[in-house]
C-alpha cells in the first residue's frame, strides 16, 4: 500500500506495518480497490470524498467518519479538492479492548455522519480522533 502524507506518497512496509499511524491525506486521485490487514479510519476535514466498500458506497462529507474493517476490500474516488484524515490501526492495537474487538468483528465498515452530532458516541470518536492527531502530529515535530 501506499503511505500519503500531504500529497506526497511512499511505499507502506506491508510485511512488518507500525501498529498505528496517521495521515493528513490531500491527494487528488482515488485509491483502486484494495484491503490490508489495518482497520482504516477516515474522516475528511476539508471537502468530500467518496469509499466503496464492497458493493456500498459512502459520500464522506466534512466530519463524517467511516471505520472500514481489517482484510475488508474497499477503494476511495475523489469527489473535490480537500483533506481527510486517515488513521491505520493495526487489529492488535484494539484486541484487549472489549468493545472494539466486537464490533469490528462482526462488520466491514461502519459509517457515522456529522449530522449525528447529538449522538453521544459520534461526539466521543469524533474527540478522540482530533486529540490523537494532536498528539501524534506534535509528536512528529
Amino acid at each position: 500500500m501506499k503511505k500519503v502524507e500531504h500529497g506526497k506518497t511512499f511505499d507502506r512496509n506491508a510485511a512488518n506495518p507500525p501498529a498505528f499511524e496517521i495521515f493528513h491525506n490531500t491527494v487528488t486521485e482515488g485509491y483502486p480497490e484494495h484491503w490490508h490487514t489495518a482497520i482504516e479510519i477516515i474522516m475528511p476535514t476539508r471537502g468530500e470524498y467518496e469509499v466503496v466498500v464492497g458493493k456500498d458506497s459512502y459520500n464522506l462529507k466534512e466530519g463524517d467518519i467511516i471505520m472500514i474493517n481489517s482484510g475488508v476490500v474497499h477503494g476511495m474516488r475523489f469527489v473535490s479538492q480537500g483533506e481527510r484524515i486517515v488513521m491505520l490501526v493495526e487489529p492488535g492495537c484494539v484486541e484487549n479492548q472489549e468493545e472494539m474487538e466486537t464490533i469490528f468483528l462482526r462488520l466491514p465498515a461502519i459509517y457515522f455522519k456529522k449530522e449525528d452530532e447529538e449522538d453521544p458516541f459520534y461526539l466521543f470518536l469524533r474527540s478522540q480522533i482530533l486529540e490523537l492527531v494532536r498528539e501524534y502530529d506534535n509528536e512528529a515535530q
